[in-house]
């Protein structure tokens, strides 16, 4: 007798509900800096001279520099799936062990960079922030501190594919490593998808069936 941790059949009757992605503007900027556009993020930090006086006009070398090694990133499996789908299709696999662990979702920027929010999911926040700072030589700091959700890798996967015609991916010359979970989107739209699948996951969803080998 083998054991699968499945889809609840209420969960399945919501099923519709669950994956239509939140309304969102999507961006539609690609791996080319936008020289005459200035956000309001980095705005308001120049003003409050939060950023390097290197970093604070988006013409400069240095900023466009570090804009230039984010790129669009779209894993193959999903090219030719709509969100829809692709959410209904990771739903609907049983949790493996992974899936099966608590943990932390967590946001940080670059502080040199306010376009991009990196999204991943770890057990140790502090931990986490104090690695890669110090394995990729760049300062980054959380958004804010989210709480602990049951589930957590799998509910990473589904913010990533929710928000994967935003995700960036940076090569970074420190660690020689590439970076994918890099997405183009505002602190309020990753918020929003944060809260949407944290509130789906604490519903219990998934329930232990057991099924007999013949």
């Amino acid at each position: 007798m083998s054991c699968h941790i499945l889809l609840t059949r209420r969960a399945q009757r919501h099923l519709a509900y669950a994956v239509t992605p939140l309304r969102q503007k999507r961006t539609k900027r690609d791996n080319k800096p936008d020289l005459w556009s200035l956000d309001l993020s980095l705005h308001k930090a120049c003003q409050q001279k939060q950023l390097p006086s290197s970093l604070r006009n988006p013409l400069s070398p240095q900023r466009l520099h570090f804009r230039l090694h984010f790129t669009l990133y779209l894993p193959k499996k999903w090219v030719r799936w709509a969100v829809q789908d692709a959410l209904r299709e990771i739903i609907m696999q049983p949790l493996n062990p992974t899936d099966m662990r608590d943990g932390f979702i967590y946001m940080f920027r670059d502080v040199e960079n306010n376009d991009m929010i990196k999204i991943r999911y770890t057990g140790s926040l502090q931990q986490r922030l104090k690695k890669r700072n110090s394995d990729c030589k760049r300062k980054h700091k959380y958004l804010t501190q989210l709480p602990k959700i049951p589930h957590v890798s799998r509910v990473e996967r589904l913010m990533h594919i929710e928000l994967m015609h935003c995700r960036k991916e940076r090569r970074c010359e420190s660690c020689n490593r590439s970076h994918r979970e890099w997405f183009e989107v505002s602190e309020r739209q990753a918020f929003q998808v944060f809260e949407k699948w944290r509130r789906w996951i604490v519903t219990e969803p998934y329930t232990l069936h057991a099924r007999t080998s013949m």
